[in-house]
């Protein structure tokens, strides 16, 4: 006689299968008509296989109750857990929803789901690498509306939950921006220019705070996003039009916990991208002298100053810290806020 098995192995097995999408064989799975994105015709005859494998071990492993037998038991919990992560990430993603389509867009996020679990129990790390599979995987039509689409949604999901990061000491705060005061963005001039207090600045790492994300963008997002968020069918068509010149942007969040976009000129751009990683001042502006552009530098040397202390007072800029880099802007530091309007 076959051991029954421990309630540990059914919970494995129960927690594995319903996290498996069920095209096919369970009509009520809300993915059920979703296409599946790149599929040719082994793959689909492989997850035929897969879905009538768990079907056979769902009717053995589920007793019938209800008029419903143990696949399509297992099949309701598995719209649960489909329809939680999925409409996350739709509420989340509003312009890539729209650019991608619905259907589409539910395609993806499967997809990348099935690449990348949830490994936290916190849902707000559930798009961490999302970006990054698109850029990775997606090949299909308006790609760099999509991938900039994309970017943009994730840059507010992920300002809401970052944390602030250290932020600059007084003292410090005023050296680092001493630092900034030259009529050159050289070493040799910014060395001349500082004292004693900007050698403590130069000393210390710095780098975009964790909530800040800076991005080039084609098109306008900042209008498209507003459009998309009030259509609550997901499905209406909205024009993304395209801009006559790039825009640079920083989506961060304020002091009130409101996240917001701002834009910078290519100049402005420029000096905060020197910042994406750890790096001390003297060594950012060191390397900014070699890569600024010669039509740039007269902007950047007038308000160089004033820019970073207004970006450092603003929370834009903090000290970097040893933990590994964040997905955002800046450095995984502090602790996540612990509220959220939205459902993630």
């Amino acid at each position: 006689m076959r051991k029954p098995p421990t309630l540990e192995s059914l919970q494995r097995w129960f927690g594995k299968a319903i996290s498996q999408p069920l095209p096919v064989h369970y009509s009520g799975n809300p993915l059920a008509s979703t296409p599946r994105v790149g599929d040719d015709k082994r793959r689909s005859a492989e997850k035929l296989r897969t879905a009538e494998k768990l079907r056979r071990e769902a009717n053995g492993r589920l007793r019938e109750k209800g008029g419903l037998n143990g696949f399509q038991r297992l099949g309701v919990y598995n719209e649960q857990y489909w329809f939680r992560l999925v409409s996350i990430m739709q509420s989340e993603y509003p312009c890539a929803v729209h650019v991608l389509g619905l259907p589409a867009f539910n395609a993806w996020v499967v997809r990348y789901l099935q690449a990348h679990p949830p490994a936290s129990p916190f849902l707000a790390q559930l798009d961490a690498r999302f970006p990054e599979f698109m850029r990775a995987e997606y090949r299909g039509k308006n790609r760099m509306a999509v991938r900039q689409a994309v970017a943009h949604d994730f840059a507010y999901s992920h300002a809401f939950d970052a944390p602030d990061g250290r932020p600059l000491q007084a003292g410090l705060s005023r050296a680092a921006g001493t630092a900034s005061q030259v009529p050159s963005v050289s070493a040799a001039a910014l060395a001349a220019e500082t004292a004693a207090a900007a050698e403590t600045a130069a000393s210390e790492k710095l780098c975009l705070a964790p909530h800040a994300a800076l991005l080039r963008v084609d098109f306008g997002f900042r209008a498209y996003r507003a459009k998309c968020l009030r259509d609550e069918s997901l499905e209406k068509e909205i024009l993304l039009r395209p801009l006559k010149s790039p825009a640079f942007l920083m989506v961060y969040r304020d002091g009130s916990l409101s996240v917001l976009e701002t834009a910078l000129t290519q100049a402005a751009f420029t000096v905060l991208q020197a910042f994406a990683q750890p790096v001390r001042v003297v060594d950012a502006f060191q390397e900014l002298d070699k890569k600024l552009r010669r039509g740039l530098r007269p902007e950047v040397e007038k308000k160089l100053a004033s820019w970073f202390e207004g970006w450092v007072a603003g929370g834009w800029i903090v000290l970097a810290d040893e933990s590994p880099i964040a997905a955002g802007g800046g450095q995984a530091v502090g602790k996540p806020k612990a509220v959220r309007k939205s459902a993630k």
